[in-house]
């Protein structure tokens, strides 16, 4: 017979995580009185290799280091700018070169440039141009001063659009990142914090704040810091649910590293690989096949030989016979399946349903 997990298929009480289900035989399976050599084997199973790695437990990684660098237009800053005068200029014998924006009419905002962020031309002959800003002379509502890289372009009185940017890794920010629920490789993982970061707000031009590369001869990782104000928190007592132990890291903070970049190699090789098989398990059996000294009801093993995200197909070429005298005689009408991983614990088949195709053997008389 072949049972599945999927409730299309007549599954019952399918356990939340998708582990086990039952089935329900509407004809029975009855083994006759004085049968001998009862026994069960799992000829084939299927079951996709999806179990997450990454779950609500170990999700979590925090960090610091700098933000993106954004641009501001001047409307989004407050200025109107129709009512000031844009002037840019140069005085003789001097090393750098002069922004002056005025109000005519009414107020500008101050507090919104600063010495280390740059200002750019929207329109007219310097449209595109952006001049770095290397200190603020005069800052107030009526007029907002600067000395800006010395430059041979000169604008006299007028009214200009500008942006403001502020470039990356200018400021700094912690940040808590969630991966989502999955089936990591490296690759991937070093993939999904660089897009959670990004979505975050941190600075990830040239580089991301972190990137996670294999080193192969250890089975270790590396977390490459690539910036000097980037700090990493493993603690398990105040960074919750990170994933420290899947990278191989112990629980200390990593960072701030100077001069950057700075690769720091992990002092326990990567544990990525969670589960080395599965176990498929079911109350046909009372006890099962041996697992060292102990019984589970146990009824197959499945190796996995596929790549994640794969359906693995098992067709042992010598499945095991698993002994069940104790069906003897017996007519069974409910009969229950669940499937864990090479520690007995249940699996999160994330979503997906698995399946086997079981024979029943005995000797009966005729």
């Amino acid at each position: 017979m072949i049972v599945s997990s999927n409730p299309a298929n007549g599954a019952t009480n399918r356990s939340y995580d998708g582990s086990s289900f039952e089935i329900t035989l509407q004809d029975g399976l009855e083994i006759p009185s004085g049968s001998q050599n009862i026994s069960v084997s799992v000829e084939e199973a299927t079951v996709w290799w999806v179990v997450p790695n990454i779950t609500d437990v170990n999700n979590k990684m925090y960090l610091s280091g700098g933000t993106a660098g954004n641009t501001t237009s001047a409307a989004e800053l407050g200025y109107v700018v129709a009512n000031t005068d844009f002037e840019m200029t140069t005085l003789a014998g001097e090393t750098f070169s002069r922004i002056a924006i005025t109000a005519t009419s009414g107020t500008i905002p101050s507090g919104v440039f600063s010495a280390g962020y740059s200002i750019k031309i929207e329109d007219g002959i310097y449209a595109g141009k952006e001049y770095d800003i290397l200190e603020i002379v005069t800052d107030t509502t009526g007029q907002l001063e600067m000395k800006i890289e010395l430059t041979s372009d000169v604008l006299g009185t007028s009214a200009v659009n500008f942006s403001r940017i502020i470039p990356d890794g200018y400021t700094s920010d912690d940040y808590v990142i969630t991966i989502p629920k999955g089936l990591y490789d490296l690759a991937g993982l070093n993939q999904a914090i660089a897009r959670e970061l990004e979505i975050a707000g941190a600075r990830n031009n040239p580089d991301p704040l972190i990137t996670l590369t294999p080193d192969e001869s250890t089975q270790k990782v590396e977390i490459r810091f690539n910036y000097d104000n980037v700090t990493i928190d493993f603690q398990d007592n105040t960074a919750t649910n990170n994933f420290r132990e899947i990278l191989g890291f112990d629980s200390l903070i990593y960072g701030p590293f100077s001069p950057a970049p700075h690769p720091e190699l992990a002092p326990f090789p990567a544990a990525f690989n969670t589960i080395n098989y599965f176990l498929i398990h079911s109350d046909l059996s009372n006890k099962g096949i041996r697992f060292n000294n102990n019984y589970s009801q146990t009824i197959a093993q499945v190796l996995i030989n596929v790549s994640p995200g794969s359906q693995i197909v098992s067709t042992p070429f010598n499945p095991a016979k698993v002994s069940t005298p104790e069906l003897q005689g017996t007519k069974r009408t409910n009969l229950r399946f669940w499937l864990t991983d090479d520690s007995n614990r249940p699996v999160d088949t994330n979503g997906e349903y698995w399946s086997a195709r079981i024979v029943i053997r005995y000797l009966a008389q005729l």
